[in-house]
């Protein structure tokens, strides 16, 4: 399922600089341009770009760099704004998308590029930068910020947006309610690697991407979240860069480790190394479950997720297998058993209950932040 940011609350009609790169009017003379997501997505970049510009005073609309771009989902909406785009994006195909939704609009003024976030290098300085929820994918949070950072000129805005702890969690337990093995095991796969450290598909422990901003020289302007049941699940950050700049540490996510996502990854990874000899036992479940509900630590409820993963994945690699990534797109009986939904359901209760209690706010209902 693809990841979604909120929009803001804004007038349905907003002051484009570029008016002539308004892709809106040729979504609605085809229909079939491009696919229902993007073209939602799309249509709403417009208003979504304008508000996160309000935040940004002073900001230069000559260049901009859409990090991650998928299918232009926000970079039509950027280029309404800016004289220039370059949109980059490690995926073929999204890319291809994108030229040809470009091209069938008669927009030129983005340039799609097929490459990789954290090694590109940029031409010259871009005025603006905007990073909306890739970093979950990238090899090394510090990596993709400095790559980032190199980009802009002094003076210039970042807008960076990452996936949190609490996402995760939420889309679980909308792929349990609706009984999605597919969105299941992505979900868990995400949460595995974030409690282990693994650098793939994960989430980052929300308000710590700050003191790494900091310490690449960004003055961070404002920063907001979504929340879920209490935990976050989506922050976004407005940055400025000053004339400041540092090199960090060797860790490659956190400038300063925090202890309670240290703690749980001591306690997952130990998880992982006994499930690579098979299942775990009824027992240990019980003794996991025991120290969660025992535990002061907010995270201890992701601990959960860990079992849930013994539950439906067949290995604790974060990465799916071709096998699985094939099924995720077949129909029906193709796609593999089906894991213990009820065991899944205690758990995810059992997770939702605590983590509310952990967050001192009411249970979630239906997946929905609330």
């Amino acid at each position: 399922m693809p990841l979604k940011l909120p929009m803001m609350k804004l007038p349905m009609t907003v002051a484009l600089r570029h008016p002539d790169s308004d892709l809106r009017p040729a979504l609605d003379r085809e229909p079939h341009l491009p696919k229902p997501y993007a073209r939602q997505r799309i249509a709403s970049s417009y208003e979504h770009v304008a508000g996160i510009l309000e935040e940004c005073p002073g900001v230069e609309f000559e260049t901009a760099f859409d990090a991650g771009c998928g299918a232009g989902l926000e970079s039509f909406g950027l280029a309404a704004q800016f004289d220039r785009v370059v949109a980059v994006d490690r995926s073929w195909r999204a890319i291809r998308e994108a030229r040809a939704t470009a091209r069938r609009a008669g927009i030129s003024r983005i340039v799609f590029e097929r490459g990789d976030v954290e090694s590109y290098r940029t031409p010259s300085p871009f005025s603006f930068v905007f990073s909306n929820l890739m970093s979950h994918n990238a090899g090394s949070r510090r990596t993709l910020l400095g790559a980032l950072t190199g980009g802009l000129c002094d003076g210039g805005w970042l807008c960076y947006s990452e996936v949190c702890e609490g996402y995760g969690p939420m889309e679980v337990h909308r792929a349990i309610s609706e009984r999605d093995a597919g969105a299941l095991r992505e979900r868990l796969r995400q949460i595995l690697a974030g409690c282990t450290g693994e650098r793939r598909f994960r989430f980052y422990l929300a308000g710590t991407a700050i003191p790494v901003l900091e310490r690449l020289g960004f003055e961070v302007a404002r920063s907001a979240a979504t929340h879920c049941n209490g935990a976050v699940t989506v922050a976004q950050h407005w940055c400025r860069l000053d004339a400041r700049r540092e090199e960090l540490g060797d860790d490659p996510d956190y400038a300063t480790p925090d202890q309670l996502l240290e703690d749980v990854r001591v306690k997952s990874r130990r998880l992982a190394a006994e499930r690579s000899r098979g299942a775990l036992a009824p027992r240990r479940h019980a003794e996991v479950e025991r120290w969660v509900r025992e535990s002061t630590n907010r995270l201890s409820p992701l601990l959960l997720y860990v079992l849930m993963a013994d539950v439906a994945l067949r290995s604790f690699d974060p990465r799916a297998s071709a096998v699985e990534r094939v099924a995720r797109r077949a129909p029906g009986r193709l796609r593999g058993s089906e894991p213990d939904w009820s065991r899944l359901r205690d758990l995810d209760a059992a997770a939702i209950e605590l983590v509310a209690e952990l967050h001192g706010t009411r249970p979630v209902d239906g997946g929905e932040a609330i």
